[in-house]
């Protein structure tokens, strides 16, 4: 908006100088053409002879004066078809110019006045000749000099003056050069306002702009402030507010859903669960109905892991997830996590590359069921005997867990949504593996809340890889 401002404005200022400069040479001209007619109209007031017209040669050149950049002045006079007087400095090739300009002016249908008597001052019983019009004219000579040609007659006479344009056009070049050396000032002045006035004029949006940016589920609560805005743009504020309102209505009635089913659900799942363990303890060893029980505790606890994952989820979305922070041995931790998965995975390879030494401050639980998580993830949609690889390091402050599996790669249009909650791809579908499709959305939701975030790296036909990227805490990292 800034550059369209500027160079619309630009354009009508470098206009505005085109016209004001036409306008100033017409101007000139004009005053240039005043001068010729007045000389012009005091001098046919009456039939003058030829030494007449010869002082008032000599009295132009006195006019000009004798400066070298003084303009040339001469004349041709003649009486009817009679030649009368012209200026030896008359330029040549002027004759044909000098007749079309006295023709064009028409003598008119009245008789011609009497010729006032000479020697007697002009006055109502001595009355001057009238003019009949002056006519103007910009022509060259032989030698490309230009001049500026005045005619003007009365019944008897006419009079052509002609002026050299040189010392005009030398006048009007140096003030064209001012004009030329203001104006690059004036467009880039022009540049700058178009710009402050066009940042000034987008500041309400650039603030809504920014007030979007920052918008997060636990900033729902946020109201722009009107005051803030001209008319023009608090009808845009006070939509945005709206749309503010029905974000938060909705969203905190999604989370309230999420948090009371998750919570309704735990309690008669224990209560169910309690009564198959009960089933399943008297039921007969290898019987039908041990092999019912046993199932359906499995699919419990499946629901049960759902539910919880769900209210730790809706937690976190309202901004309430509650840690318990403290200074965790990061290493220790995913050492661990990666003992625990050895019994459950022994055909599969491990390889673990610990940093030791690397601290952040953290809720070790959920930490813990964060990266069991990842570790789940990575076995679930592991090559069978493929090697799971696990890598903990710490450069410039931050610590970097990486876990990557060799495996089918994940394909490209759906990488944009293994974060998405109770996602699953096609390929997990199709080879029936178990699992929600919370495990990766509650892993980053977690590592968000403590600063930190989980990232796909990359997944090809070798390996996928995932990231955690976090800040260490002071002390020995």
């Amino acid at each position: 908006m800034a550059l369209l401002a500027g160079s619309l404005t630009a354009l009508f200022v470098v206009i505005a100088c085109w016209v004001l400069w036409d306008l100033t040479y017409r101007f000139n001209l004009d005053t240039v053409d005043s001068s010729l007619e007045r000389i012009g109209r005091s001098n046919l007031e009456r039939v003058s002879g030829q030494s007449y017209w010869r002082r008032l040669d000599d009295s132009l050149s006195v006019l000009a004066g004798g400066e070298p950049d003084a303009p040339v002045y001469a004349i041709h006079v003649d009486n009817a078809d009679r030649h009368v007087y012209r200026s030896e400095s008359w330029p040549k090739g002027f004759d044909e110019q000098r007749k079309a300009a006295i023709d064009s002016i028409p003598l008119g249908s009245e008789d011609p006045p009497k010729e006032p008597q000479r020697g007697v001052p002009v006055s109502t019983t001595n009355p001057a000749l009238p003019i009949l019009g002056a006519s103007f004219a910009t022509v060259t000579d032989l030698d490309g000099g230009r001049w500026r040609l005045a005619a003007l007659r009365n019944h008897y006479q006419s009079l052509a003056i002609a002026m050299d344009m040189a010392a005009f056009e030398k006048s009007m070049k140096t003030l064209r050069s001012r004009f030329l050396a203001v104006l690059p000032f004036a467009l880039l002045g022009v540049g700058a306002m178009a710009w402050w006035f066009s940042q000034r004029s987008l500041e309400p949006v650039s603030r809504l702009a920014s007030a979007v940016e920052s918008m997060s589920a636990s900033g729902l609560d946020y109201r722009i402030d009107l005051e803030r805005y001209d008319p023009e743009y608090r009808r845009l504020a006070v939509m945005f507010n709206k749309m503010l309102e029905r974000l938060e209505s909705s969203f905190n009635q999604a989370s309230r859903f999420s948090s009371d089913a998750s919570h309704e659900l735990n309690t008669p799942l224990t209560r169910l669960q309690m009564e198959l363990e009960s089933a399943l303890a008297e039921a007969p060893a290898a019987s039908p109905q041990q092999t019912v029980y046993s199932n359906l505790l499995d699919e419990i606890g499946h629901l049960k892991n759902i539910a919880h994952k769900l209210s730790l989820l809706s937690l976190s979305d309202a901004g309430t997830l509650p840690l318990d922070r403290e200074k965790l041995d990061l290493g220790r931790m995913i050492q661990g996590v990666v003992e625990d998965w050895k019994d459950l995975a022994a055909d599969r390879p491990l390889k673990v590359k610990i940093q030791e030494g690397v601290y952040i401050q953290a809720d070790a639980l959920l930490m813990e069921q964060a990266f069991q998580n990842l570790m789940s993830n990575a076995l679930k949609y592991g090559r069978e005997k493929g090697e799971v690889e696990v890598l903990l390091s710490q450069k410039d402050g931050y610590a970097s867990i990486t876990v990557s599996n060799e495996g089918d790669p994940i394909p490209e249009s759906e990488q944009v949504r293994v974060f998405d909650r109770f996602y699953r791809s096609d390929v997990a579908r199709s080879a029936a593996i178990s699992g929600t499709g919370l495990g990766l959305s509650l892993t980053r939701e977690i590592l968000r809340a403590h600063g930190g975030e989980l990232l796909l790296r990359s997944s090809n036909d070798c390996r996928t890889v995932f990231e955690v990227v976090i800040h260490c805490s002071d002390g020995r990292a």
